[in-house]
């Protein structure tokens, strides 16, 4: 069922990127794709496919076993990061959502990043085929959980704060709450990981299928608006009308 589930997540982010493939040159819906892009990464990066074709190669290289783990919890703070920066943009003028994003979030991951990747080095844990139902048997790895549970919930969260001001317009309600709502997934994949670790339950399927359900819902939240957008503009005679969701 996870393989089932993992495949059905990577074709609705290709499909999502399909769809938006003339967005990377807009600053106004390049970070959105960017956010779906990433999500797929961690998604192919933490499945037992990756473990298992590329986790030797990276270990050879940097002498540590699943290091493809790390960098697809990197890749999914990025693209929490980059659905922030999304919406900021649309919450004010450029100088002011800049400057927001700096403090908020650019510098939580610059502090984070490399104490979350220091951790890492120094749990030195052995070959995991999965690493979310690995036993925690060292304090560094139970620290390694720890901050990342830390990053990814104020970056999920912090998203959901934004898409709740988002939402208000009532052309990006719909997409607003297709992204709270995959925001919600991440916090709950988050938090079901980092209780099962610390608690020495060894689940895999319930992070799987709240990862899994939140990477689609952005997928397809932005697919969606981006079909509106270019509706919109096909016909440009037509009102733009409550839920058109032209705005994000």
């Amino acid at each position: 069922m996870m393989s089932a589930l993992i495949i059905v997540t990577l074709a609705a982010v290709f499909y999502s990127l399909w769809v938006r493939r003339d967005t990377w040159g807009s600053r106004w819906e390049a970070d959105a794709s960017l956010n779906i892009a990433l999500q797929g990464c961690a998604v192919l990066l933490m499945s037992p496919w990756a473990s298992a074709t590329l986790g030797p190669t990276l270990h050879q290289i940097f002498g540590r076993w699943n290091v493809e783990d790390l960098l697809g919890d990197i890749c999914l703070m990025v693209a929490a990061a980059a659905i922030i920066d999304h919406g900021l943009a649309r919450l004010g003028d450029h100088f002011q959502w800049r400057r927001i994003f700096r403090r908020h979030i650019a510098t939580p991951l610059w502090l984070g990043i490399p104490v979350l990747v220091a951790v890492f080095i120094a749990a030195d844990e052995g070959y995991h085929p999965d690493l979310f139902p690995a036993h925690v048997s060292t304090t560094l790895f139970g620290a390694y959980w720890i901050v990342l549970g830390v990053l990814l919930t104020y970056l999920f969260g912090y998203a959901a704060r934004v898409m709740l001001i988002v939402r208000k317009d009532p052309r990006s309600t719909v997409t607003a709450n297709l992204y709270l709502i995959s925001a919600a997934f991440g916090v709950a994949a988050t938090v079901i990981q980092v209780t099962t670790a610390e608690a020495g339950i060894d689940i895999t399927l319930p992070v799987w299928l709240c990862a899994c359900l939140g990477a689609i819902g952005f997928s397809y939240g932005s697919a969606r608006s981006w079909h509106a957008k270019v509706a919109w503009f096909k016909d440009s005679s037509r009102a733009t009308l409550p839920g058109d969701d032209a705005a994000i």
